[in-house]
């Protein structure tokens, strides 16, 4: 385990603080009516859609025809997307930063939808930063499919088992393992300067 040099992250929740709730505490009164939304009227396959490239749009009328009478809300949802980034994750791109100046090979691999990834880029200038970043949109494919971390491994000349992968999803840290990188479930930044630490990506 001793002096991975190359560090992959994913970005939603671990370099942003992203909440779904956030956006839609905007829409409804109580939560109740927020985790029925979410659950019920979005469910997981929405945004598997997004992540793996279909238009928002067309998402959006597609799950429009299905819960009509949540037409408007469904449509300001992706409208209004990015009102779901509170900011930065605390203390992850002072640590982007610290790997970097250990001439660390620093890289992201995340699930994230195609028009909204260049306004997170706009808007979080420090992913500027990162070496390369596969974004599952671009590709089709998304996270735990041991098949985008092997495009991944084969755009950026990665090794697996000279990696530390890092996502605060356990089934995503399950696959990267399955596959050779040291994974890391991210809890919050001390944590990760920590386990970094330990395996000796950092001083």
């Amino acid at each position: 385990m001793s002096g991975l040099r190359t560090v992959v992250f994913d970005v939603g929740g671990v370099l942003i603080d992203a909440d779904y709730r956030l956006l839609c505490r905007k829409f409804f009164d109580g939560d109740a009516e927020v985790e029925f939304f979410l659950a019920e009227v979005l469910g997981a396959e929405f945004h598997h859609q997004r992540d793996r490239g279909v238009p928002m749009a067309d998402t959006a009328a597609e799950w429009s025809l299905r819960h009509p009478d949540y037409e408007s809300v469904i449509y300001g949802f992706c409208d209004r997307f990015p009102e779901m980034w509170r900011g930065p994750v605390s203390g992850s791109p002072e640590l982007l930063a610290d790997l970097k100046a250990a001439r660390v090979g620093v890289y992201g691999l995340t699930n994230w939808g195609r028009e909204t990834w260049p306004l997170a880029c706009e808007r979080f200038p420090f992913l500027d930063s990162l070496d390369g970043v596969l974004v599952s949109s671009e590709v089709g494919i998304t996270k735990p499919d041991p098949e985008i971390f092997q495009t991944f491994c084969a755009r950026f000349g990665v090794t697996p088992e000279e990696s530390v992968f890092i996502d605060d999803v356990v089934q995503n840290v399950t696959a990267a393992r399955s596959l050779g990188f040291h994974g890391i479930v991210f809890t919050d930044a001390d944590e990760l300067r920590n386990d970094l630490i330990r395996c000796g990506s950092l001083e």
